[in-house]
């Protein structure tokens, strides 16, 4: 195969984890192996590589997206709290 195209087929993959980072709220391995990662450890080394931030990273700084409301998890030593900003 050629190696330009792998790296799109790569890059295509890490664009739609970003998105479902950021969109769903779903574990950071499930949208692993959705996009189709078997390792998790290529997948978190390929992403912060790709975004230049964890995904982890990612969804705590922009908060996830839910229809036109952000939603920051804001998690203290016994309570979490949902944060909505319009």
């Amino acid at each position: 195969m050629n190696p330009t195209y792998l790296g799109q087929v790569f890059k295509s993959a890490l664009d739609r984890a970003k998105f479902l980072v950021l969109n769903m709220d779903k574990k950071i391995y499930g949208i692993a192996t959705e996009v189709g990662y078997r390792k998790l450890d290529t997948f978190y080394k390929r992403f912060k590589e790709y975004m230049g931030k964890s995904a982890g990273e990612l969804r705590s700084e922009c908060g996830l997206i839910l229809g036109s409301w952000r939603v920051f998890k804001i998690t203290t030593y016994r309570t979490a709290y949902l944060m909505l900003v319009s």
